[in-house]
């Protein structure tokens, strides 16, 4: 069986705009890796198709650790107050 990894994140993306977030950050693994970069351009497509603007510092990348993780959910929270999340990782 076959994952769709874009879809997957353009669904969980699509179903947090119609729950009315607009302001919505996404961690993310490095896009160097297949997985993540499908993820992420799902998360772009459903925001565009919405029409909503993807904040600068929107997007956070991260390491593979709990840590890394933390680290780009504070920096998000730094640059912008997100009223939802999507972590578009592995």
């Amino acid at each position: 069986m076959q994952i769709d990894h874009e879809k997957g994140a353009y669904l969980a993306t699509r179903h947090l705009l119609q729950l009315g977030h607009s302001q919505i950050g996404c961690i993310t693994d490095p896009v160097q890796t297949a997985v993540s970069a499908m993820r992420l351009h799902g998360f772009i497509r459903a925001m565009a198709e919405r029409g909503v603007e993807i904040e600068p510092n929107a997007i956070q990348q991260s390491d593979f650790s709990a840590t890394g993780g933390y680290a780009a959910a504070s920096q998000l929270f730094d640059s912008m107050k997100p009223t939802a999340i999507s972590r578009a990782t592995t």
